[in-house]
């Protein structure tokens, strides 16, 4: 029968078929137990959950549904999960000695790096975005193929680089300044171009202008 007995200077609680389900260890803790296997301790200040077949590892879960955990693996990492719409969702996955990971709808989205923090598209991890501001317009867009540049929030370039090629200054949407070749500037995506000295272009004397001829 079902019984609560001493053991000693201990107290045990034990099922029929005489599986052990609780210890209380006098002047020490508490624990207790699945299928006669220690998966929880009270030591001091502290609780200890643990995987009956690896105490070094353990989840804890959320809920009855058993989706929503927290997982630890000794030595490798920690993850946090919840149930999503698509199935169980990973929203952080911590390595040891090594990335920090942050999801997005599943998917990792950002990690920590030594000296910083990478962020990476979903479609494409040698590309990536950086958001400014809760709207998602302005932004720092990385394209690995490409190049690399900065949107607006009103969603104008302010500037562009290509890969092994020109960087490009933006104007209202429009460049007037790039980089041409390795030792020039070109001023004008037209054929014309305007340098002005001063804070108002508008009624500056003072400015440069160059004009194509067929000369």
């Amino acid at each position: 029968s079902q019984a609560i007995k001493p053991n000693g200077n201990n107290l045990e609680i034990r099922s029929q078929s005489n599986d052990l389900h609780a210890l209380f260890e006098n002047d020490y803790g508490v624990k207790l137990y699945h299928d006669n296997a220690n998966f929880l301790k009270t030591e001091n200040t502290s609780v200890f959950i643990m995987k009956p077949d690896d105490l070094d590892d353990a989840f804890i879960y959320f809920g009855q549904n058993n989706r929503a955990r927290l997982h630890s693996v000794d030595g490798s990492f920690l993850s946090i999960t919840n149930s999503g719409s698509n199935g169980n969702d990973t929203f952080i996955n911590a390595h040891v000695d090594s990335h920090t990971y942050l999801y997005y709808n599943g998917n990792a989205s950002a990690r920590t790096m030594s000296g910083g923090l990478q962020v990476f598209s979903n479609s494409n991890n040698d590309d990536g975005y950086l958001y400014l501001g809760d709207d998602g317009t302005a932004y720092i867009f990385s394209d690995y193929s490409s190049g690399i540049g900065m949107r607006s929030a009103s969603s104008d370039w302010v500037v562009w680089g290509d890969n092994n090629g020109s960087t490009y200054l933006y104007y209202d949407g429009s460049w007037p300044i790039r980089t041409n070749g390795s030792n020039s500037i070109q001023i004008g995506s037209g054929a014309d171009g305007v340098i002005y000295f001063g804070n108002n272009s508008t009624s500056s004397l003072a400015y440069l202008y160059g004009h194509q001829t067929s000369d």
